[in-house]
């Protein structure tokens, strides 16, 4: 693991201590300086009607040692995906829902549970939405893969598949922002707000330079997939590449 001069790596929390860390996602710290964790135990199936065990968990640090003391479950969650803090509770994909859970009690446990729209594809465990994030224009971004999204939100129909995406935090709208070359689940944003990607095969890195609604604006046109910016499938420092574009 590459470190930057002075900083150190320890170690927070392990299954063995804390069995319920099973497949982690994603892991996420809050204002209060508690680990998240969205945990998969039943990967790599998809089975709705079954009881779940996947769930996010909340991991405390109490005597500030660096170390986690203790965790407890926030929610239990089919297929969490991925998942970002909004309006005092976290937004979750999962599939085949965008769901938001709060606690409203102070209890350590959601107990609103809201579906904000539904569509996201079941197809594939593996390919479904991930990764998302908040963007500088206060939308939520993230990318999906070849299970893609086909449903209504607010009002408007949608059907895609692998690329880049974006929605309103409180589920009124949501925008298929670009097609990627193939299952896509790597994102990332620069800090001058450009956003880069990647894919599961043969493509560590990608630059998505224009969305689709501004071709769509011109009639005629329409925007091409997403394709590597890499020269191979080996990873390597991107800005040495866009400086090389």
């Amino acid at each position: 693991m590459a470190v930057a001069k002075g900083f150190k790596v320890s170690l927070f929390a392990d299954e063995k201590k804390f069995p319920q860390l099973v497949n982690p996602v994603q892991l996420q710290v809050d204002a209060k300086g508690r680990l998240w964790a969205a945990v998969w135990h039943t990967y790599p199936k998809w089975e709705p009607l079954k009881p779940m065990n996947d769930a996010l968990l909340i991991f405390h640090d109490d005597d500030g040692d660096g170390k986690a003391d203790r965790v407890t479950e926030f929610a239990k969650v089919q297929n969490p995906l991925g998942f970002e803090f909004w309006n005092g509770g976290v937004l979750v994909t999962c599939q085949s829902e965008l769901l938001f859970l709060k606690d409203t009690d102070g209890d350590g446990k959601a107990d609103e549970r809201r579906v904000l729209f539904t569509g996201w594809g079941t197809g594939d465990t593996h390919a479904g939405p991930s990764n998302i994030r908040w963007g500088f224009d206060n939308w939520i971004w993230g990318v999906v893969g070849y299970s893609g999204f086909n449903g209504e939100v607010g009002g408007e129909p949608h059907r895609f598949s692998m690329g880049f995406f974006r929605y309103k935090p409180d589920g009124s709208k949501l925008e298929f922002v670009r097609s990627s070359n193939n299952n896509t689940w790597g994102f990332g944003w620069s800090e001058d707000a450009i956003v880069f990607g990647s894919t599961a095969n043969g493509n560590p890195s990608m630059y998505m330079p224009i969305p689709n609604r501004y071709y769509e604006a011109v009639n005629g046109w329409s925007a091409s997939r997403v394709d590597s910016i890499a020269t191979s499938s080996r990873f390597f420092p991107v800005t040495e590449k866009i400086r090389q574009v």
